[in-house]
């Protein structure tokens, strides 16, 4: 299905939209190279690049898995607003403070 294309991109373009929107409301350029994409937060927590590797895989398989398993009892409209308000809250509660 597209819906399961859409869903492994979910990660990468998230934090891109993300880090996007962040650098433009600092006034800065959305292409400059800075520390603000998830698995930079990721691993000022961890402290490990393997660590932090195994938390975004952990994390995007077990997404995966709760949406081919619900993907049989609800409309995926209702996922991908699912995916929307999760994804939102992640990023929200990641933005690295100045």
């Amino acid at each position: 299905k597209a819906y399961l294309s859409i869903l492994i991109l979910a990660y990468p373009l998230t934090d891109l939209l993300r880090v996007f929107i962040i650098r433009i409301g600092q006034k800065k350029s959305p292409f400059l190279p800075d520390n603000n994409h998830l698995h930079h937060t990721l691993l000022r927590k961890i402290k490990s690049h393997a660590g932090v590797t195994g938390s975004i895989t952990l994390f995007a398989m077990l997404f995966l898995s709760l949406h081919l398993f619900t993907s049989r009892y609800t409309n995926e409209l209702y996922l991908v607003l699912f995916d929307i308000v999760i994804l939102f809250f992640i990023a929200k509660n990641t933005v690295r403070k100045q």
